[in-house]
């Protein structure tokens, strides 16, 4: 029994010294919180050339490496941050020779965060994005390329946030339709059109030309506007693109009545030689390729000459008498 007791001390001294000495250990070693001031977001695959958003069949994947928090296993939420340029202002090079944002840059970010390395973008929702980024609604006006700018932020539950590199990756998009094109119009003005002013105001100075039957291209909204009316000898008048360009779409008279010029601002008046009524019309597509042979302007009718008018209602019971 004895020999047992004195067995049994020993080993509980042995124990507890193991005990202690494990526990200095592991408080030698363990990690100490550190902020980082950035972390490594990877170049994805074809950055250096350019996706093709219309052939491109796998996911964009970027990935990144975790921000060193002194080895603390600390659960991130990630956010993937990008701007899309548009005249290669948005980004600058510090003293370091690293991109940065420029202060008046509009960085955007994904609303799903990550917690793992790695996020994914489809091609197609890349390109959608580029198109409301950009403002594009018509199929011609699509832009060969476009560079986005990407960098992800990265925060904790206990440590603010902290950004990565920016990375540059150029697209080449296509067109989506994202809605219905609304129709390309023109406006008439001049003498002869609402108060004569030459102003801009829709219907008491400018009158717009209408879509001619119901079909048009609704990708970009060209297709066929007409306008028919009464068009006096002598009077004089101009059609507008847009009423907010200052002129810079305009078709004007070429050599003479039924010629046309476009986007001329020294271009004669339209000018009529003959009383009649008209009908313009305007092949939108053609005139937007810079075709005036889009333009058509045709008199339909002469004007009738009456010597009297009637004047019939409740008062002579609707009747065809002379009053």
């Amino acid at each position: 029994m004895k020999l047992y007791k004195i067995l049994s001390t020993a080993a509980l001294g042995l124990s507890l010294g193991l005990t202690f000495a494990s526990c200095a250990d592991d408080n030698g070693s363990n990690p100490v919180l550190h902020m980082p001031d950035s972390f490594t977001l990877n170049t994805p695959a074809l950055a250096g050339n350019a996706y093709d958003l219309k052939n491109t069949t796998d996911s964009i994947a970027f990935t990144w490496s975790q921000p060193d928090y002194g080895g603390m296993p600390l659960v991130t939420n990630y956010k993937l941050q990008y701007v899309v340029s548009k005249d290669g202002s948005e980004v600058v090079t510090d003293a370091d020779g690293k991109l940065k944002f420029a202060d008046n840059a509009e960085v955007k970010e994904y609303d799903e965060g990550k917690t793992k390395c790695e996020y994914k973008l489809a091609p197609a929702d890349v390109d959608l994005l580029l198109l409301r980024e950009l403002g594009v609604r018509r199929a011609d006006a699509v832009p060969s390329s476009v560079n986005v700018y990407y960098r992800l932020s990265a925060q904790t539950t206990s440590t603010p946030k902290v950004y990565s590199n920016i990375v540059k990756v150029t697209y080449l998009p296509y067109y989506q339709r994202m809605e219905v094109a609304e129709p390309v119009t023109w406006y008439l003005l001049g003498s002869c059109f609402g108060d004569g002013s030459w102003g801009d105001a829709l219907i008491t100075a400018t009158m717009p030309l209408y879509l001619t039957g119901d079909s048009y291209d609704e990708d970009n909204g060209y297709g066929t506007v007409s306008w028919t009316g009464y068009l006096p000898a002598g009077s004089i008048f101009k059609l507008r693109g847009s009423l907010t360009d200052n002129w810079l779409t305009q078709i004007g008279q070429g050599a003479k009545f039924g010629e046309f010029v476009l986007n001329d601002g020294g271009a004669a008046n339209i000018s009529p030689t003959k009383n009649g009524i008209y009908n313009l019309t305007i092949d939108t597509k053609a005139v937007a390729n810079g075709d005036a042979n889009g333009i058509s302007i045709t008199k339909i009718d002469d004007v009738p000459a009456y010597g009297q008018l009637y004047l019939n209602g409740s008062f002579n019971n609707w009747g065809d008498g002379i009053h």
